[in-house]
């Protein structure tokens, strides 16, 4: 499983540096930056959160690029609540080691217990293809400290138990 994740993740690194993004410019010119989104994603791309019980399943866009980093933007879902989620991720440049994210969950409507709204951030090595994470929300109680793992993402892809990030 981990020559898969590792397979995965070296596939995205090599497209992400080899492709160029159309319309950006080099550095040393001084026009104007405009971006023409990709329109096909990238993904799915998913992570753990443990202690957190959270699977998080991730579309990206390649965004755009500066001289000093890659950046991307998507679309993701929670599974452990069937949340969606919108999600940025930056790596930086010209010998990038880890990946920056950050990501909003939205609530569920309507979710029994409630469930507040979640903001997170973190890095990823793309060595160990682990990171440090911390998530926030209106109650502190429901959020913390995680540690962000690439995984595998599961044909059946099902949320272990445990109290979701943002579950009150």
């Amino acid at each position: 499983m981990r020559r898969a994740v590792v397979s995965v993740t070296v596939a995205l690194a090599v497209i992400t540096l080899a492709s160029p993004v159309p319309n950006t410019n080099a550095a040393s010119e001084r026009k104007p930056l405009t971006i023409e989104p990709q329109t096909v994603p990238q993904g799915p791309i998913c992570f753990s959160t443990a202690p957190f019980p959270d699977i998080l399943v991730w579309f990206l866009d390649r965004h755009g690029n500066t001289a000093n980093a890659l950046h991307f933007d998507g679309v993701g879902r929670d599974l452990s609540l069937n949340r969606t989620q919108s999600v940025s991720i930056t790596f930086n440049l010209p010998n990038p080691t880890e990946l920056r994210f950050g990501y909003t969950t939205y609530p569920q409507p309507g979710a029994v217990p409630p469930v507040v709204p979640v903001i997170a951030g973190g890095r990823v090595s793309l060595t160990t293809l682990t990171g440090p994470g911390e998530c926030f929300s209106p109650d502190a109680a429901s959020c913390g400290a995680f540690t962000m793992a690439l995984i595998a993402c599961p044909a059946t892809a099902k949320a272990a138990a445990g109290r979701a990030q943002g579950q009150q």
